[in-house]
């Protein structure tokens, strides 16, 4: 019988890490929205909301990225895939987690209704006592129901047998020679278990919607809620139970064929797999519908993501202009507050004014579409840069030990450039002047744009520095490893890495007076600037360049010497190794793909940065202001890292292998009619990944 990919543990297995990479940065958006975006009238739901997307998100995270598991159901029998298996976690105890994690996911959309009965009618009855024990009642069942069928767990070797004649003879060697675990060879403990705490959880749901439904009609009868009260609590009612119940309808499809495999003993492993992988989308969808159906929620993300309206210069009389003086976004406006008509068109007549009034400027222009898309980036960046560091960190070869920290030392310092560009600043420039001002979340905890502007300067010399560290590891662990300079290189790394944080003092001592060098930079800058530059936090880093440009000239100059050095030494070394024989042709041709691997891998991101920083430096020459141009340069500069990721990844052999190995299927796996003591012979599938090519090393022991 002929299997596709779809039936094996790596299908499974590749497909729910995609699946964490994707649910990922959801669901850390999701952890924002809730805890910065939810208003005052939420106030009282938003803890018990964040405690259900913390147990979705633990679902979610168990089964995609911890557990993994592959199931053979009919037969309550499996085997994870997951990180915990490298660690040493029994699959039992794999298996009881996942399971006490489906219940606290219910006993969490119960703390919901209960928190809406409790705020709404209950704040002031004897339920305020009992609540907290019923609710650690709840949570304390989740963890316990589930040992009877863990403490009648069979033994495995007459349980393989029971499991083996339920399945087809046919199976793949990936079943038959795998770790195969078995829960139970009969169901009945653990579908009762599972069949009492859901019966128990939706009761519970049940009577406290019922309580909720039936107060609420008997205060409108008494006329003590007005109708719009009453209808803002069925509408945020009903968008709950429209966020309880969609992910739970995802579930139904695969719960609803698990049952049916067991009860009718059918065997198909490609259902098995895709009602697992059906399973972890639910905490995705969860999140997605929470941000979608709650307004103030939908509205931060619309306000985060999406084009709200096209930004105008402010031609306001001055005496209109300064009557208002903040602008309050509309997550902030309480839904339960009733304004009134007078204000509301006060405020309607000043915005359409603002829109209506002077130069139109496409969206492309302003500050929320750099932060916008600065924070896109970083939900893009996150998971790769996390893939990067899984691979330098563990599929590094033994042939490429001596390169694995220089390596993760790189990569390290490119993703804090990434993260101090696209998350902690979100720089807003105002290129051809050397001024601007940070939208990022270190904004947030009161660090001076000074500060941060001195962060990311420095970071970028880091990075070169680090470039550095890659050649120079070349160089010592080829040729230099039994010479002087084995106790000069920390030295040199010290003196490097303290100029490099040490070098952008002059300009930072040499900022000017905000109010005077303001007055210089709107002379450069044209006439009809927009209100959200003109009254915004305008930060003057330096009104003449001189300083920052020749700071930054120098470390640039000096770094680049000192790594052209390095790759100048290697090559004569590597020459004059080879013309007296001491390289076979062999290591000198792996090294010279090994360096020009390396070459492409610090280069490629390099050329990334060539085009903003051309405009960059034509821009402030030619006294040319252009703010869609200076957004986009900053966006792609936040490209560095993640270009950076990909070409490492992708250039160097073993960890492209690993990443097919990982991504990619090699082959159909198919069964075949051999004899039983051959298939017994073999013990286990050793990947390609594993198998280190042959190195050729003659008179020095050099590694690739």
């Amino acid at each position: 019988m002929t299997l596709s990919y779809v039936h094996t543990p790596k299908f499974v297995s590749t497909s729910l890490h995609i699946m964490t990479c994707l649910e990922v940065p959801v669901h850390i958006f999701g952890v924002y929205i809730i805890l910065f975006k939810t208003p005052e009238s939420m106030k009282s739901v938003k803890w018990s909301m964040f405690n259900l997307h913390i147990w979705s998100m633990s679902l979610d995270l168990t089964v995609s990225l911890f557990t993994s598991p592959f199931v053979l159901f009919p037969a309550i029998a499996g085997f994870p895939l997951g990180l915990l298996k490298e660690f040493g976690v029994p699959a039992a105890a794999q298996a009881f987690l996942v399971v006490s994690i489906f219940a606290g996911v219910g006993v969490s959309i119960l703390a919901i209704f209960e928190n809406r009965f409790y705020v709404l009618f209950a704040g002031n009855t004897v339920w305020r006592f009992i609540r907290i024990p019923v609710l650690f009642v709840n949570y304390l069942l989740c963890f316990l129901f589930f040992i009877p069928p863990y403490l009648t767990i069979p033994d495995q070797k007459f349980a393989l047998e029971e499991v083996y004649r339920k399945l087809p003879s046919d199976l793949p060697p990936s079943i038959t020679n795998g770790p195969v675990f078995v829960l139970a060879t009969d169901a009945t403990y653990a579908l009762i278990s599972i069949f009492l705490i859901t019966s128990f959880i939706i009761g519970e749901i049940a009577i406290c919607i019922f309580f909720i439904w039936l107060n609420t009609k008997c205060l409108a009868k008494r006329i003590h809620l007005s109708r719009t009260t009453l209808k803002m609590q069925r509408k945020f009612l009903n968008a709950l139970h429209v966020q309880m119940y969609t992910p739970l309808i995802i579930l139904i499809v695969p719960l609803v064929y698990i049952a049916y495999s067991v009860y009718f003993n059918v065997y198909d492993q490609a259902s098995n797999n895709l009602c697992l992988i059906m399973i972890s989308f639910h905490g995705l969808a969860s999140t997605t519908v929470m941000v979608l159906i709650h307004k103030s929620y939908r509205e931060a993300c619309v306000d985060i993501f999406c084009i709200k309206t096209q930004y105008k210069t402010n031609q306001i009389p001055e005496s209109r202009r300064n009557s208002f003086v903040t602008y309050v976004p509309r997550s902030k406006i309480r839904d339960d507050v009733i304004v009134s008509v007078t204000r509301v068109s006060r405020i309607f007549k000043y915005f359409w004014i603002s829109y209506t009034a002077g130069m139109n400027l496409s969206y492309i222009h302003t500050p929320k579409f750099v932060s916008s898309n600065l924070h896109i980036m970083t939900c893009l960046e996150v998971p790769v840069h996390i893939f990067g560091v899984y691979i330098i960190l563990c599929k590094t070869p033994e042939s490429m030990k001596s390169v694995k920290w220089s390596m993760f030392n790189l990569h390290f310092w490119s993703v804090s450039l990434d993260l101090s560009i696209s998350l902690m600043t979100s720089p807003f420039v105002l290129f051809p002047a050397i001024a601007g001002f940070p939208l990022g979340i270190l904004n947030s905890f009161g660090m001076t744009t000074s500060a941060q502007i001195y962060l990311v300067v420095s970071m970028f010399a880091i990075v070169g520095v680090s470039v550095l560290g890659v050649f120079e590891n070349r160089l010592f662990v080829l040729f230099a490893e039994n010479t002087v300079w084995r106790y000069l290189r920390i030295p040199f790394f010290a003196v490097n890495y303290s100029l490099a944080l040490l070098f952008f003092i002059p300009p930072y001592l040499n900022i000017p007076d905000q109010k005077i060098a303001l007055e210089e930079i709107f002379k450069i800058l044209p006439p009809d600037l927009p209100s959200y530059i003109i009254n915004g936090p305008v930060f003057v880093l330096a009104t003449d360049a001189t300083y920052a440009f020749l700071s930054i000239f120098l470390i640039t100059i000096f770094i680049i010497a000192e790594t052209l050095l390095c790759i100048f030494f290697i090559a004569v070394n590597t020459k004059c190794l080879a013309r007296k024989m001491h390289l076979s042709q062999t290591t000198l041709r792996m090294q010279r793909k090994f360096l020009n691997a390396i070459h492409v891998q610090m280069y490629t991101p390099l050329i990334i940065l060539i085009i903003p920083l051309i405009y960059i430096a034509y821009s402030i020459i030619s006294k040319n202001y252009n703010q869609a141009a200076n957004n986009l340069c900053f966006i792609m500069i936040s490209f560095h890292g993640l270009a950076s990721t990909i070409v490492m990844v992708l250039i160097h052999k073993s960890y492209r292998e690993a990443c097919i190995d990982i991504f990619c299927f090699r082959m159909q796996y198919k069964t075949t009619p051999i004899v039983e003591s051959r298939r017994n012979s073999f013990v286990s599938y050793v990947p390609r990944s594993k198998i280190r090519d042959d190195v050729v090393v003659v008179a020095h022991q050099i590694t690739y």
